[in-house]
């Protein structure tokens, strides 16, 4: 059933409409996401390219190759103000060059992300472990049991470093090395 669209003014309310159409609202961010990042790119000159993946069986939702870089990026999104302490990450991300993990905070108030934060290593590394917690689905099955997901692994917030900005965020994706601003690539 659709829900009908109805403009909120109060946040709690708008913060409730975004539990509604969670493939809406999981694309709504990426194309956020996407936008910021490569504005971001842009504005120094880097050539990059972005692929989606179809399906999440690999553990990542982006491709990005920005200078000599490419990173296989899964996002995570949690709204201001909620309470997850940690990520379910599939492990097959771990086999990815480059992969990593952006967590981004949304607030409704400022339509923005309200924090950045990135699990991952320097580009051309893989991910550092993820640790031997396996996650669980989130619904029960019909005996009321939560199956676990032996290719998710949980990560906790603790492990993420925080970021300050989408700059910030694309020196530690891409580096520095090799990307100018006068859009001229620089050799290693």
């Amino acid at each position: 059933m659709n829900m009908p669209c109805q403009i909120s003014p109060d946040r709690s309310e708008r913060t409730i409409a975004l539990t509604y159409h969670s493939s809406a609202r999981e694309k709504a961010f990426e194309h956020v996401f996407l936008g910021q990042l490569c504005l971001e790119l842009l504005e120094r000159g880097v050539d990059y390219s972005v692929l989606h993946a179809e399906v999440d069986k690999d553990g990542y939702d982006l491709v990005v190759e920005a200078g000599e870089v490419i990173r296989h990026i899964q996002l995570k999104v949690m709204i201001a103000g909620g309470a997850r302490a940690d990520v379910s990450v599939n492990t097959k991300l771990a086999s990815k060059p480059s992969g990593c993990v952006v967590w981004l905070v949304w607030d409704p108030t400022i339509r923005d992300f309200g924090a950045i934060r990135w699990f991952g290593d320097s580009p051309g590394n893989k991910l550092p472990a993820l640790g031997d917690r396996i996650a669980r689905h989130s619904r029960a099955n019909a005996l009321g049991i939560k199956a676990e997901r032996l290719a998710h692994r949980i990560v906790p917030v603790r492990r993420f470093d925080k970021v300050d900005n989408m700059g910030r965020l694309v020196d530690i994706l891409f580096g520095k090395a090799g990307i100018q601003t006068d859009g001229s690539q620089e050799s290693a």
